[in-house]
């Protein structure tokens, strides 16, 4: 499904680990969906460190749990700097009471106080599957491999990312 020659070129951000470009197999089982393969970032980024992946709070908004300021999509600054900091505090699996400082107020919080109710994903290891098309035909063998290879953990789906 992967292919073995790693390129550089096929995300739209620094990879944290090596990327290589969809094999002749996910090529094929994809034609249906749109040539993503003809697209320059198509590529299976293999993320080698703790990701953070707020896929389920991707609400679009986030309130600060002390001084309760609320932080929209739309200030991109904002929103994106808070979001990173709560990122940034999990996948350093900094769980402390100031591991989060609010953008607004720097009130300190916990980063489980950021979460709503479906949480966020926090990961050791992660497929960042770039364009690709989302359907099962092509994820299941990924998955099944994945499974395999980590002795049955749970593999979760966030977003673009296995």
């Amino acid at each position: 499904m992967i292919g073995q020659t790693e390129v550089s070129d096929a995300t739209l951000s620094d990879p944290s680990g090596p990327v290589y470009p969809p094999g002749p197999e996910a090529a094929r089982r994809a034609a249906s969906y749109g040539a993503f393969v003809d697209l320059q970032t198509n590529g299976c980024e293999v993320c080698l460190t703790p990701i953070f992946n707020q896929g389920p709070m991707d609400t679009g908004v986030l309130e600060c749990p002390l001084c309760e300021v609320v932080l929209e999509a739309e200030d991109e600054e904002a929103f994106y700097e808070q979001l990173d900091a709560i990122g940034t505090a999990a996948a350093a699996h900094d769980f402390s009471p100031n591991a989060v400082k609010c953008v607004s107020s720097d009130a300190e919080t916990l980063v489980n106080d950021w979460a709503p109710e479906n949480g966020f994903i926090l990961a050791g290891f992660d497929l960042a599957l770039w364009n690709w098309p989302d359907m099962p035909e092509l994820e299941a063998p990924l998955r099944t491999a994945l499974e395999a290879a980590f002795d049955g953990y749970p593999i979760v789906k966030g977003g673009y990312s296995i």
